[in-house]
């Protein structure tokens, strides 16, 4: 089985190293700090792509590493997979990441369970 990772290559990525079978892509897209729909999109379409040219038998994707905070729109990507679930029963959303208890704008733990 081959493992891809679609990322930005910054600091984090220190697998590279330790597990050289591991196939990376740069993910140049990524705006981290942007608020902005149309980057959204183009990063979308990157992905796809991508999705396209590697042609995986399995797509494990992670959106949203970090701190778990309603200011970075866990609420709405929640109601979000709500609805795709509706649709297609062969697909799963995770959410990954810490409560930050020190933020007003953490996650409600009880939110998480729902």
């Amino acid at each position: 089985m081959d493992v891809v990772v679609i990322a930005p290559v910054d600091e984090y990525i220190t697998y590279k190293e330790k597990y050289q079978s591991v196939r990376h892509y740069n993910l140049r897209l990524l705006d981290r700090d942007s608020t902005n729909p149309f980057k959204d999109i183009l990063l979308v379409l990157e992905l796809v792509r991508r999705y396209k040219q590697i042609k995986p038998d399995i797509i494990l994707h992670f959106t949203n590493l970090g701190r778990l905070l309603y200011d970075k729109g866990i609420r709405e990507f929640v109601e979000a997979a709500r609805l795709i679930k509706k649709q297609r029963k062969d697909v799963e959303f995770w959410i990954v990441g810490e409560l930050d208890a020190e933020n007003p704008a953490t996650i409600d733990k009880d939110d998480l369970v729902r």
